[in-house]
């Protein structure tokens, strides 16, 4: 059927994990979209179609996550694309939230970027297996070496992974938007949530990926859903502490003392969790346990 409008397509390749670029519907059907694009798809990957798209007897189709099937040269500079349509998990309608709730983040777990390779993924696999094997009468731990070893087989299997990266970066902001609720707070308390989450989002940035340890003021603005104009003073004091560092081409990374001052907070909501002193506030972003 023809279709009509546009949609949004997140991109789950090794080196542009996360990318969004807009494309317009050229058909679409129950199990599959036509679109053309400006950039170049690579047949065979999963991507996650975002929007709803609108058939020409006015049904609209969910988002969802698709696989691309072909990808060719359209003569404009721009591309024809085919993509039939996936199930994730067995259920292509399970929200973000649950898929946040339901699986480990298998990045965060191994402390690998997203951009890992697989020589890397299996370095770190061999090293984090050694040391929490059950055999290990000095650091195993069944349960840690259970989830590292699942977290290794989703990362090290190429069809898994692109899945699972599609899922992740569709529920990494709902996790990460810290103001999904934010008009119960003002103020301080407000101010307050706004560091956390800053120093959060960089303390992850500095673990996952060393070797681009910055955000840029966007990428803060879209992780937060908190307009720039809301985190400037937020920025300035975290800068001014030294928590907070921002080079030339204004992006934003953390410090060592940035870094010591995320675990502290993360030690201190711990213990007050364990001593029921307060609910947990899963809307807040979690930090990667330091190895």
């Amino acid at each position: 059927m023809a279709g009509q409008g546009s949609v949004l397509v997140r991109l789950s390749g090794a080196n542009r994990s996360g990318a969004e670029v807009s494309a317009k519907v050229v058909d679409i059907s129950e199990s599959g979209i036509g679109l053309e694009i400006n950039t170049l798809l690579q047949r065979g990957e999963l991507v996650e179609i975002a929007g709803e798209a609108k058939t020409a007897d006015g049904r609209h189709l969910p988002s969802g996550v698709a696989r691309v099937r072909w990808c060719s040269p359209a003569g404009n500079g721009g591309y024809r694309a085919g993509l039939s349509f996936e199930q994730i998990a067995g259920d292509r309608s399970a929200s973000n939230a649950d898929f946040a709730e339901a699986q480990e983040d298998h990045y965060e777990l191994l402390q690998l970027s997203p951009n890992a390779d697989p020589e890397t993924i299996q370095r770190v696999f061999r090293i984090l297996a050694q040391r929490y094997h059950p055999d290990n009468q000095e650091t195993g731990n069944v349960d840690l070496f259970r989830k590292v070893k699942q977290s290794y087989d989703v990362l090290i299997d190429r069809d898994k992974r692109a899945a699972y990266d599609v899922q992740r970066n569709a529920s990494r902001t709902d996790r990460l938007k810290i103001f999904s609720g934010w008009e119960s707070c003002s103020g301080m308390e407000a101010e307050k949530r706004k560091r956390q989450g800053i120093l959060a989002l960089l303390y992850a940035q500095r673990v996952g990926s060393p070797q681009q340890p910055s955000m840029s003021i966007r990428e803060l603005e879209d992780m937060l859903a908190c307009p720039r104009e809301h985190l400037e003073f937020s920025l300035w004091f975290l800068k001014e502490r030294r928590y907070v560092t921002r080079s030339d081409n204004n992006r934003h990374s953390i410090t060592c003392e940035g870094v010591e001052a995320a675990e502290r907070e993360a030690s201190e909501q711990a213990a007050a969790e364990r001593e029921h002193l307060i609910v947990p506030d899963h809307r807040l972003p979690r930090l990667a346990a330091p190895a």
